[in-house]
């Protein structure tokens, strides 16, 4: 008998009853309120209908931060504001243009990605407000949830790609004409009249083309229009007896505009303070009156605020409820564990994710020495004081590397620490920062989500920088010393960028906008990343039915490149796989290795080398809700199989991550079954998947 059925037979009782569980939480409980007890399956607010108004493009120096902010925003800030709430430092810090930055209103999430315009079918893919609205009462007909919008760029603001969401649940949509805002009210007015929708995303587009192609009277002057149409729409809420006292309204802007440092307001898409500084006010019977407030808020918190006040969940939202608003005063909420990443090396299992436990995201990290049995207390590894997020982690032989985007230098920045055996960990580095602009023209490149791999010496970071460039950042003296190099220059939109290095060459994979859809780039290098060859595209537009590639993944396995990835091509999302050898051999056809589910669809996989061959892990929605699957093939990529299921959560469980060493593979995820984010741990070895009894973090 060999030594793994020997191992199998010993365990196959134990495992069969730990299956029973789902994994173990690195998560910490301990951060408990009074009033945080899941809202959201209750509504305790006066709140039933709500109003999100957008409009497209104004600087906040000139509304609510104008020396005389009654110059331009009269009604705002004489006959609103006194009834509402205002925020003195809201920020859009991701893309400040409309299509990105208005989808974020709707969902509260960080979706990079172009103006798409007319021509360009490119959607969100977290959920909008309105297909969780209509998700949570299935009675309620579409035409109570809408989106009127004033611009062409904003014309998928009625839905998702979620596999668990889309069409079915979206919001009406109407777009009456481009930048005009006259036109774009009257069609408001006759949607409030005809339907009273309970929630509304009501956009307004001409403040954005005055500010590009207007002198400063024409761009002031809409600045004044779109504040009287905001002020009629407040006042016809209130003399409607369906939304009098009943509504809560929140008036911001999708971006700002450059500050007269960076081009004056004829521009944006930058990331200079004038194009990420916001106007917000709110009014509502939930909201307190007449105050500032001058904590930093973002964005994405718009979202998850409005499917509070009504009721509903919002959890792959990636912002926070604004509860210094709400009347009377909320206490502040449960933290929320996202975004793991793990490594394993011959010292343990190492986990890093971001978590807000002291009122905003920090790095966090812990390790098991004992196989994932027992865990280390948590060691906050960034001290960003403002924002850091997604953390990424490597691991050899007596080291660990971990970077992460760090806001402290107000803009995004990657950092870098690492762990060494017998030293302990070293300070935080700063290895490049966002560029604002460059003598020559108006620029961002606005530093996103990085990756890190480690081979003995050689360290290798990559980052998207957005909007049209990714970035090598690489290191052969261990992380001393480091030299930045452009993996692939003139894209659109990179992201979701993942890393594998072996033998000395660094594998680099990426999807971006070609072809007017989403498509998945690969690009190496031979020298661990000084040098790159020319990026190469491993998916492609069907000239009949388009089609979107995202989420690739990538891992080497005995000399043979494996490259993963979700698209949509036959109406559903399924996992694709290419292969070629490192020498540069052609890559094979794509293979689909999850099935054709029209009501399902797998996306997020991560590709990991184990001794055995290649693991694969993925978020998959085939049981109508959100669960974690694995697989492996044992002989390079060929076949696949078989199929385990490692969640069986009332929740979402997404985002997960792997790492392997010899024979076990190490799984983490972000998981919401407890009614929070927390980070779920698990392991297998031959096969045979061994969960933990589920425990919080520091309480075995």
């Amino acid at each position: 008998m060999s030594k793994k059925v020997r191992y199998l037979l010993l365990t196959l009782a134990t495992t069969l009853a730990l299956l029973l569980a789902a994994g173990v939480t690195l998560a910490n409980d301990s951060v408990e309120t009074s009033r945080n007890t899941d809202h959201a399956s209750r509504n305790v607010y006066h709140t039933e209908n709500a109003f999100i108004v957008s409009i497209d493009g104004i600087r906040n120096t000139d509304g609510f931060d104008a020396p005389d902010p009654a110059e331009y925003v009269p009604h705002l800030w004489n006959d609103l504001r006194p009834q509402g709430a205002i925020y003195r430092n809201f920020y859009n810090r991701a893309q400040t243009y409309t299509t990105p930055g208005n989808y974020t209103l709707v969902n509260g999430a960080w979706e990079p990605m172009p103006n798409i315009g007319l021509d360009l079918d490119l959607r969100a893919r977290t959920p909008t407000l309105f297909e969780q609205y209509r998700r949570a009462h299935p009675e309620l007909p579409k035409e109570k949830t809408w989106a009127v919008v004033g611009k062409g760029n904003v014309h998928h603001a009625d839905y998702s790609l979620h596999p668990l969401f889309g069409a079915s649940y979206g919001a009406s949509l109407s777009f009456p004409a481009e930048n005009e805002d006259e036109v774009t009210w009257a069609e408001m007015q006759r949607v409030m009249d005809a339907y009273h929708p309970r929630l509304v995303f009501f956009h307004l587009g001409e403040v954005d083309m005055a500010g590009h192609r207007g002198t400063w009277i024409t761009y002031t002057n809409t600045i004044r229009d779109a504040d009287q149409i905001v002020y009629e729409l407040w006042q016809k809420i209130h003399a409607d007896p369906f939304y009098a006292d009943k509504t809560t309204m929140i008036v911001t802007t999708d971006h700002g505009r450059h500050d007269d440092e960076h081009g004056g307001f004829h521009g944006h898409s930058g990331i200079c303070e004038g194009d990420k500084r916001l106007i917000f006010l709110a009014l509502g019977p939930d909201i307190r009156s007449g105050i500032e407030i001058t904590t930093v808020r973002e964005q994405i918190d718009v979202a998850p605020t409005v499917a509070e006040l009504l009721g509903i969940k919002a959890p792959l939202a990636e912002g926070q409820v604004l509860w210094e608003m709400f009347q009377p005063q909320a206490s502040v909420p449960l933290n929320h564990l996202r975004q793991p990443t793990v490594a394993v090396n011959g010292d343990g299992v190492h986990v890093v994710w971001t978590d807000d436990r002291v009122g905003h995201r920090e790095v966090y990290y812990k390790r098991s020495t004992d196989d994932g049995r027992t865990w280390s207390e948590d060691l906050q590894l960034s001290a960003s004081g403002v924002e850091a997020r997604f953390p990424a982690i490597a691991a050899d032989e007596g080291v660990v590397h971990v970077v992460w985007l760090d806001y402290r230098d107000g803009n995004w920045a990657i950092y870098h620490r690492q762990y060494t055996a017998g030293q302990g960990w070293s300070p935080e580095v700063r290895l490049r920062l966002s560029v604002v602009e460059e003598p020559s023209r108006e620029l961002m490149i606005m530093l996103w989500q990085p990756v890190v791999a480690v081979e003995g010496e050689q360290v290798t970071v990559v980052a998207p920088g957005l909007h049209n460039y990714v970035l090598a950042l690489t290191s052969t003296d261990g992380g001393t010393t480091w030299t930045h190099k452009v993996v692939a220059g003139s894209v659109s939109n990179p992201q979701e960028v993942d890393l594998a290095l072996e033998g000395g060459q660094a594998h680099v994979v990426w999807y971006q906008v070609a072809d007017s859809n989403w498509e998945v780039f690969y690009n190496h290098s031979t020298d661990g990343g000084l040098t790159w060859a020319a990026e190469e595209r491993l998916t492609n537009d069907d000239p009949v039915t388009p089609y979107n590639s995202y989420d690739p993944a990538v891992a080497v396995a005995d000399g043979t490149v494996h490259v993963v990835w979700a698209d949509d091509r036959n109406g559903a999302f399924q996992l694709f796989h290419r292969r070629r050898g490192m020498e540069g051999t052609d890559w094979t056809p794509p293979v689909a290795l999850t099935p054709y589910l029209p009501d399902g669809g797998a996306w997020h996989p991560d590709l990991v080398t184990t001794e055995e061959g290649l693991q694969l892990v993925w978020e998959d929605y085939r049981d109508g809700n959100s669960e974690i699957y694995t697989m492996e093939s044992t002989d390079g990529g060929l076949s696949w199989g078989p199929v385990t299921r490692l969640t069986d959560a009332n929740g979402y469980s997404v985002r997960p991550q792997a790492a392997a060493l010899g024979q076990t593979t190490y799984f983490v995820w972000q998981d919401n079954r407890s009614g929070k984010w927390e980070v779920y741990f698990t392991k297998d070895r031959f096969r045979v998947y061994l969960p933990a009894v589920m425990s919080s973090l520091g309480k075995e």
